[in-house]
């Protein structure tokens, strides 16, 4: 976990700054995500990962038929979440047939998918308009 400080502006030096995301609405809507948006990460990762077999050819790479056998290829890394945006997550991801050029999924709610692609490290609320 990332530690951030604070300079306090009366207080000499910084102190480290605690934020609760137990109750943020993002985090309660993960629990909730279901079949349908995993079929559609799915999907998207499989899609990524058959343009990189037909960019370089299949002999470096793992090897995968079908879309749902992506998640054994997959190191989900970490989840961003902005305080101030409700409903939205930023998924980092290192797949195994793009170990160079890392991914990121924005799903927003519990089934909508926004992005599926390269590492862009927008903001959390900045991938509505990509692609």
């Amino acid at each position: 976990m990332l530690e951030q400080e604070v300079a306090i502006p009366f207080v000499k030096g910084k102190v480290p700054v605690v934020v609760d995301f137990k109750n943020h609405p993002a985090i309660k809507t993960i629990a909730e995500w279901g079949l349908e948006l995993k079929r559609k990460i799915e999907e998207a990762c499989f899609l990524s990962y058959r343009e990189k077999v037909a960019s370089i050819g299949p002999e470096s790479l793992p090897r995968i038929r079908r879309a749902n056998e992506i998640w054994k290829h997959l190191e989900i890394r970490h989840i961003r979440i902005d305080p101030s945006v409700k409903d939205v997550v930023v998924i980092y991801v290192i797949p195994a047939w793009d170990e160079s050029e890392h991914m990121e999924w924005c799903v927003q709610g519990t089934d909508k998918l926004i992005y599926v692609g390269q590492f862009l490290a927008y903001p959390v609320n900045g991938y509505q308009n990509v692609n």
